[in-house]
């Protein structure tokens, strides 16, 4: 690790990503030899007793080859800080190494200039090793000649103590709330550990613990109304103390577009219900749904995300093109509030379908991975009520072949290299890929991997739409470049109430695309898991704390996370570090760079008065740019508190002016609002204060609804 340079490291210690310096390291003792810091594996966290692993690479940016074993040509990882010290070998720290001052010797036999040597060595933990970080200096040395360019290149282990006792330190939201799936925060987990959540025996939620032992889990069991018992637990930890949490009664739920369901794909087969927010896994039966006044003939689905059901209808039960109603009864939220109104009504019309689907596009989207896109919705054996024979995920329907005509091989060419089929396709309902959800696309998962620039054929014989219009055969020809196509971070916004990532490509995600806003609930490689985001120092574990939603666009390349005002952003510019997601192929391409790393500045738009209407010789209205803050009258910032008005000239008397200053003697100021952006200030009980004359407006010290912003500027003014 540079000590002027934060480097973002991956965790696998060999995994090594390029980096590059500004800083001028202390030259080689002998011409022709140099090295370059490359780059470094993961920091550690260890008990005492406990080994573990560094590994860092230098490149050989000499005019000589390093060759192992060999006096005046080969290199070593020294000690260093001072150079070739043997304090931590002398203390114990030593597993394995090459000599008290020497880490290790160059892994390969020969570095070439340009090539990478680099250098792996143990580190075994001390029983009387103070907790806390303990840090390894280290500097490639010629051998027999003398050191190499210093570029400060150091690693730590951080010591943690081996016995750990859990604790619950904190629910988000807080205690008591209407919440039903809190996240659960604590510490005093062993690191890099499985710690469960428990409500009373039932386990509620797990996630892994950080290299601090901290943790925070949100609950996938939706906790009832009333009080519950939470503990944490781990293997190796002593299990905390009863945590309370305590659900409380809330408003009903109600469907995504005033009080109408979304239905998606309404079709002779299935329909997609989506709801504005999570709905509980029990009940999701048969019972809640009927058609045309009759039980729905199979069981629902509820689908990823739990915002979304689908509604499959059997070959046997297909609907009548025409005019049908779906009822919805008794559904419940997983904050335990009903569907309202219950039951509701809702009309679906099925249309006939004649038109012969089409092959629209085949990509290539990894070596091994090519999707297929058709012009319609499809028949998928995944659905369970198609037909294998004609459904497109049946690997019966693919053939590739080489340009010369032959069956596609790996070499490109008649005769030449492995034979690649498609081993398999997948679609269905259970993907949060939009096309692959909606069965207008299907992947194939290829049995060896696709030759570079080379153009294939893909032939499709044998499909139908989910109308049962049938292609006897269809073919396309595509390219692969040579290269999986690796997602990139294509921006970062933030405002102090949102995080905005976009892509450059669909990425993997939990939440439905397109779908209300939910709780960030993805888990490893997908861009809604939190934990694979931070933002600068003070924000680094803010981010997986504080973010209450997350919301995946449609074209799944952007993830939005909403924080409240109490846990928001505040203004001012961060870095950040993005690590660790992948696009929606099968093979999950990571981000390139992994991670990768910036900075970004947190803005916010301050409220503006935005216009001063005379209604009456005793009143008046103002319009701001957004909703502001209506507590208390009396409040300071309240834009119901008279006392942030004051106006100006006009034939109402005088003295006016003064801060605060509104109604003329004996004159009381009233101030109502129907949507906190425009209000309606009126005086009474006097004469009137403004006449015809003109007037004018000034408003001090207002703040918005929601991040507490002040008016800008303050005070502000308007003629009227």
């Amino acid at each position: 690790m540079r000590p002027d340079k934060m480097l973002l490291t991956v965790a696998s210690a060999l995994a090594l990503a390029a980096g590059a310096f500004l800083s001028y390291p202390v030259a080689a003792a002998e011409a022709g030899f140099h090295a370059a810091y490359f780059s470094e594996s993961s920091f550690l966290s260890l008990t005492p007793g406990q080994t573990g692993q560094f590994s860092v690479g230098f490149s050989n940016t000499g005019d000589q080859a390093w060759v192992k074993s060999t006096a005046g040509q080969a290199v070593s990882l020294h000690t260093a800080a001072p150079l070739d010290n043997g304090t931590d070998s002398a203390a114990g720290w030593a597993s394995g190494w090459s000599a008290p001052n020497i880490y290790a010797t160059q892994l390969s036999d020969l570095v070439a200039p340009g090539q990478i040597g680099f250098f792996v060595y143990n580190v075994l933990v001390p029983s009387s090793a103070a907790l806390g970080a303990h840090t390894f200096y280290g500097r490639p040395v010629l051998d027999g000649v003398g050191p190499l360019e210093d570029y400060g290149y150091y690693q730590i282990a951080t010591i943690v103590s081996s016995t750990y006792t859990l604790a619950i330190t904190g629910t988000t939201p807080a205690t008591p709330s209407t919440t039903s799936n809190p996240t659960v925060a604590g510490n005093g987990a062993p690191p890099s550990t499985t710690v469960t959540i428990l409500d009373g025996s039932t386990n509620v939620g797990s996630g892994t613990s950080g290299a601090d032992g901290s943790f925070s889990i949100a609950v996938n069991n939706a906790l009832a109304v009333g009080a519950h018992s939470l503990t944490a637990t781990a293997t190796g930890a002593t299990t905390s103390a009863v945590y309370t949490y305590t659900v409380t009664a809330t408003s009903t739920g109600t469907t995504t577009t005033s009080g109408s369901l979304t239905l998606t794909r309404p079709g002779t087969y299935s329909i997609i219900v989506t709801f504005s927010k999570a709905v509980n896994s029990g009940p999701v039966t048969a019972a809640n749904y009927k058609w045309d006044s009759a039980a729905f003939p199979t069981t629902p689905t509820l689908q990823t995300g739990s915002l979304a059901v689908r509604l499959d209808f059997p070959s046997t039960a297909l609907p009548a093109a025409g005019t049908h109603t779906l009822d919805v009864y008794n559904q419940t939220f997983q904050d335990a509030s009903l569907f309202s109104p219950n039951p509701t009504s809702f009309t679906v019309t099925v249309s006939t379908d004649s038109t012969s689907p089409a092959l629209s596009a085949v990509t290539a989207v990894a070596a091994n991975a090519v999707d297929v896109t058709f012009s319609e919705a499809m028949r998928s054996s995944a659905a369970g009520y198609f037909a294998t024979t004609n459904a497109i995920d049946s690997t019966a329907r693919y053939t590739l072949t080489n340009p010369d005509g032959s069956a596609a091989t790996t070499g490109g060419s008649s005769g030449s290299g492995t034979a690649i089929t498609v081993s398999a396709a997948t679609t269905g309902g259970t993907s949060t890929d939009a096309a692959l959800y909606n069965e207008t696309k299907a992947r194939l998962t290829l049995s060896a991997s696709l030759s570079s620039l080379v153009t294939y054929t893909l032939t499709v014989t044998l499909f139908a739409d989910q109308a049962g219009n049938t292609v006897t055969t269809a073919s396309t020809t595509f390219l692969y470049s040579g290269t999986s196509v690796l997602p990139t971070v294509a921006s970062v916004t933030a405002t102090q109430l949102q995080l905005t990532v976009t892509y450059s490509k669909a990425m993997s995600h939990l939440a439905v695309a397109n779908a209300t806003a939910t709780v960030c609930a993805g888990t490893g490689t997908q861009i809604d898991n939190k934990a694979n985001y931070t933002l600068g120092t003070t924000m680094g574990t803010a981010l997986a704390n504080a973010a209450t939603t997350c919301f995946i666009s449609s074209d799944e390349r952007t993830v939005t996370f909403t924080f409240t005002p109490a846990t928001g952003i505040v203004q001012g510019s961060y870095t950040y570090s993005i690590g660790g997601v992948s696009d929606n192929i099968s093979t999950g391409n990571l981000v390139s760079p992994n991670p990768t790393a910036s900075s970004v500045s947190a803005t916010n738009a301050a409220p503006k008065l935005a216009t001063a209407t005379y209604l009456s010789a005793s009143s008046f209205s103002v319009t701001f740019s957004e909703a502001m803050s209506t507590t208390a009258t009396t409040d300071t910032g309240s834009a119901t508190n008279p006392n942030d008005y004051s106006v100006s000239g006009g034939t109402g008397g005088t003295g006016i002016g003064t801060y605060g200053d509104l109604c003329v003697s004996g004159g009381t100021a009233s101030i109502s609002t129907s949507d906190s952006k425009t209000f309606t200030i009126l005086c009474t009980g006097a004469n009137g204060k403004w006449g015809t004359a003109s007037t004018t407006l000034q408003v001090y010290r207002v703040i918005d609804s929601d991040t507490g912003s002040l008016l800008d500027p303050s005070p502000s003014a308007k003629a009227f």
